[in-house]
């Protein structure tokens, strides 16, 4: 294979014709570890028969050497793109029965046929989880026509639920997330953040997730209702990745809601829009829980810094910080505005 490549002048002749190999072992059988030890070997092999050296100075000694390690790269590149694109295709195909069970209950409609189909049972409860995936991890062996690098981390998304669960998943993913329905029977709630924390590690992203339980026939307004709570999440200002439960959430996503309420709210902030500073003075004294050295620390300023910039909030807005009723509308103003932070 390496001499008819090299014999090839055009780069798109020699991947068309590694492309074609490839497909052939990969649908013949071979795996890809022999495969790549086989391309190895015969570059070891010209090599011992090279009559020159790579320090040898002459130019055609070089280019010689050059051209065979531009093949090795290409062929490997190449060669594992080929198996990693057909075990996507394979994994997707495996899942279909699955991916069928979970559209059906996510869309509303019987899923005991399909699951006694492949031998499963429903639980009468599920975990229903809305998982956020951001900037997927690279995949280094692929190209933008092949897999990308969101399908990659998708594609690896669920094989490590299928690994940690044992067992098939039942999932609605894609490259930016999706819905996934655990048995509750099975799964506590440690168990839960235990699992979000893993896929975060081993996908290499901050992955974001919202829980919440569900009967069988609830599913369907479970999981916009998961999915409302993951945007509310997503639009803080210190979004924290991993879990998420409903009484995390409720009370602030209740406020955002879109009406007279919302809006009175937030207008309560109108007076700081140009005075981003007192916002993230409010929002950081919030997080800290009005400890004013933690947030001067955290603004790296002095302490009567913070003072005068919460007396200035209260000046302006009309709610001092330093009263607890006063600063749980200034609270809520923020959750309103989706301007909370974590």
């Amino acid at each position: 294979m390496i001499d008819a490549m090299l014999a090839e002048t055009q780069r798109a002749d020699q991947l068309a014709q590694i492309e074609r190999l490839a497909d052939h072992w990969v649908k013949a059988g071979l795996d890809l570890e022999t495969v790549l030890h086989s391309l190895h070997t015969e570059v070891i092999h010209i090599l011992d028969h090279i009559p020159f050296a790579a320090a040898d100075p002459r130019p055609g000694a070089r280019g010689h050497l050059r051209a065979l390690l531009d093949v090795l790269r290409t062929a490997t590149t190449t060669i594992t793109t080929v198996y990693l694109r057909e075990q996507c295709f394979l994994e997707s195909e495996r899942h279909r029965p699955a991916d069928a069970i979970a559209d059906a209950l996510l869309d509303g409609h019987p899923a005991e046929a399909l699951a006694r189909g492949i031998g499963s049972d429903l639980a009468d409860r599920y975990v229903v989880l809305a998982i956020h995936i951001p900037d997927p991890l690279a995949c280094p062996v692929t190209t933008s026509e092949d897999i990308s690098p969101a399908e990659h981390t998708s594609t690896r998304l669920r094989a490590d639920l299928t690994a940690l669960c044992k067992g098939e998943v039942l999932a609605r993913l894609g490259v930016g997330g999706g819905t996934v329905l655990l048995p509750a029977h099975l799964f506590t709630d440690p168990e839960v953040n235990d699992l979000i924390t893993t896929l975060s590690s081993d996908t290499g992203t901050a992955i974001t997730a919202v829980a919440t339980d569900a009967t069988r026939d609830q599913i369907p307004s479970a999981a916009e209702y998961a999915h409302q709570l993951l945007d509310t999440a997503l639009r803080r200002v210190d979004t924290t990745t991993g879990l998420h439960r409903l009484d995390h959430l409720a009370l602030e996503h209740q406020l955002a809601r879109p009406g007279p309420a919302r809006d009175t709210l937030a207008a309560i902030l109108n007076p700081l829009d140009d005075h981003p500073d007192l916002v993230a003075t409010l929002q950081t004294h919030l997080s800290n829980n009005g400890n004013r050295a933690a947030s001067a620390s955290q603004l790296d300023v002095h302490p009567n810094t913070i003072d005068n910039r919460l007396k200035r909030i209260g000046t302006l807005t009309g709610q001092d910080p330093n009263s607890s009723v006063d600063l749980w509308k200034l609270q809520c103003a923020l959750a309103a505005r989706g301007q909370l932070g974590a």
